[in-house]
């Protein structure tokens, strides 16, 4: 072991022992209460996400859940009454506030600030401990308040496997850690982690706090909860529930707030580039104080840093441009969790309008040009009805349940007619509710891409068309904006980033042989090309079944 490092370690035994008689045991006998209790450590500046934890979980099936536990941190000035407010008016009496101890308190603020800041790792464990403490039921679940569940009885599920197989641990994801990965070791984060009373008070508190540790495999650092997880897991009683409950976790949005506080009290700038700040004041819009303060800026305000370098808080930065198809991703999936369905979906959707069309138009500057701008009027094959039913096979073998189809057409394109009446008779057939959403012209693709979001589209169909061809960069950031499965006309989009293609290499065009309408002829269409992006698949989180593979004449990895 190296000389600073047997030294760090000494001071850490040091601060250990030093910890010891203020929280280095339990204070009460192990609960014996059947069903769980719902540790929820909260942020005391900013209540208004504990509004959005209770709502959310209000939403949800808890009906083996006995109690409800706020851990307030301690930041900021208050005495935690902003949170005593939201407890005594969500109306639920599971719900009590969990004041950290005097003597805790201390610890992780006062002798944390005067040692060089105080640690969030440090505040972090002191409410999961006061919390275990407090706990009356035979396990518990550790929520994040910045995390939705999108499953109505996902708690429900993840308690009684737990129950039912005597796991110690039951978690939503795995640790990134590399070390668990070189040993194998599939071992659960601490957010969203249902587990045992018991369990847990086996270990010691000091136990559970995340600090390095001498292994078998040398020095190791763990994070909060994960040693004790880490000698336990050849029991086989550490593991992920399978399949995994649905959360959406906006991470980092405590930690982005409080940087925002910080810098606008200097008159400093902010770059929200993973969009925290914007995810907290769309919440704040849903669920605002009862006093009608707000502590964040409006949706419609940080939309003006798009364009604006100026503004407190800019969305310029490229890693702003890439991050915001995910962070949309995820915005959706909130706007479809039980708790946002509905009109607070639409509510979303509308707040944050003018992020998309300004992301679109970035994503779409950073895809690959059309290659060649192509002349005449391309039209759709004449293969008869052929076609559309292939394109809707195609899209309800890769998206399960597509009930809501959209199709992109151009008005103005001779062959865009019968293409249409042939798709609605094969979704038809197929009991598929079809959306038309029309643009015969570049500038006319926004108020076709509001049709296609309207109707709530499952999948989109874009014909053959040379304005959609030439300019299809809008058109793929679109879908990837929207976490939209589509099926473009050339394979070459899809090799750009669109999940599928199929039609002709090289598209028909109508052949102007003179001026009379009689003179036009149409050229016939070349073999047909079917392909299929997997990248894309996994970004939308489908899977790609094996008979399309085997049917694919290009696969893009």
């Amino acid at each position: 072991m190296r000389p600073s490092l047997r030294l760090s370690m000494t001071l850490r035994d040091w601060k250990w022992r030093f910890l010891v008689p203020f929280v280095g045991r339990w204070r009460a006998p192990c609960p014996s209460v059947d069903g769980y209790t719902i540790l929820l450590p909260s942020p005391m500046d900013m209540p208004f996400l504990l509004r959005f934890a209770l709502e959310g979980l209000r939403h949800q099936d808890t009906s083996h859940c006995r109690q409800i536990i706020v851990i307030p941190d301690g930041y900021g000035t208050g005495g935690a009454n902003a949170l005593q407010q939201v407890v005594d008016s969500c109306g639920d009496p599971r719900v009590e506030l969990a004041r950290l101890r005097p003597a805790a308190h201390f610890l992780v603020h006062r002798i944390g600030s005067s040692l060089g800041g105080i640690n969030p790792e440090w505040v972090y464990w002191a409410m999961v401990i006061e919390g275990i403490n407090r706990a009356k039921s035979e396990y518990i679940f550790l929520h994040d308040a910045d995390a939705f569940c999108l499953e109505g009885d996902g708690l429900e599920r993840q308690y009684r496997e737990c129950r039912d197989r005597g796991m110690s641990t039951l978690g939503v994801m795995a640790r990134w850690d590399p070390f668990f990965r070189e040993i194998g070791y599939t071992i659960p984060g601490t957010y969203e982690l249902m587990f045992s009373a018991r369990w847990v008070r086996r270990h010691g508190p000091l136990d559970l706090k995340a600090r390095l540790r001498q292994t078998t495999h040398g020095i190791r650092a763990f994070d909060t909860m994960l040693y004790p997880q880490f000698e336990d897991y050849p029991s086989g009683k550490v593991g992920i529930l399978d399949p995994p409950l649905q959360v959406v976790h906006f991470s980092g949005a405590i930690t982005m707030y409080r940087a925002f506080c910080d810098r606008i009290g200097h008159g400093q700038p902010v770059v929200d580039e993973y969009f925290r700040l914007l995810f907290l004041a769309l919440m704040e819009d849903l669920l605002p104080s009862p006093s009608g303060d707000r502590l964040l800026l409006s949706p419609s305000k940080l939309a003006q840093g798009l364009d604006d370098p100026s503004a407190a808080v800019t969305y310029g930065s490229p890693r702003a441009t890439r991050e915001y198809p995910a962070f949309r991703a995820a915005i959706e999936d909130v706007c479809n969790s039980p708790i946002f369905r509905g009109p607070r979906a639409e509510q979303i959707r509308a707040s944050i309008y003018p992020f998309d069309r300004h992301y679109e138009k970035e994503l779409a500057a950073t895809k690959p040009s059309a290659d060649g701008r192509l002349g005449g009027t391309i039209i759709e094959p004449s293969v008869g009805s052929e076609l559309a039913g292939k394109r809707l096979q195609f899209l309800t073998e890769i998206v399960p349940g597509l009930s809501r189809l959209a199709i992109l057409l151009n008005p103005s394109n001779p062959s865009h007619g019968q293409a249409l009446e042939q798709m609605q008779t094969a979704a038809q057939s197929q009991g598929v509710e079809l959306y038309v959403a029309r643009a015969a012209t570049p500038d006319k693709f926004e108020s076709a891409f509001a049709t296609v979001i309207a109707g709530r589209a499952d999948a989109l169909i874009v014909l053959a068309d040379g304005a959609f061809i030439n300019n299809y960069p809008r058109i793929l950031a679109f879908t990837e904006m929207n976490r939209l499965p589509a099926l473009f006309p050339k394979k070459e989009i899809a090799e750009a980033g669109g999940l599928m293609a199929y039609g002709p290499s090289d598209p028909p065009r109508l052949i102007h042989r003179g001026a009379n309408a009689a003179d036009l002829s149409i050229e016939p269409p070349p073999k047909f090309e079917f392909a299929i992006n997997l990248k894309a698949a996994r970004a939308l989180g489908l899977t790609v079944p094996p008979t399309l593979l085997a049917i694919a004449d290009e696969v893009v990895e």
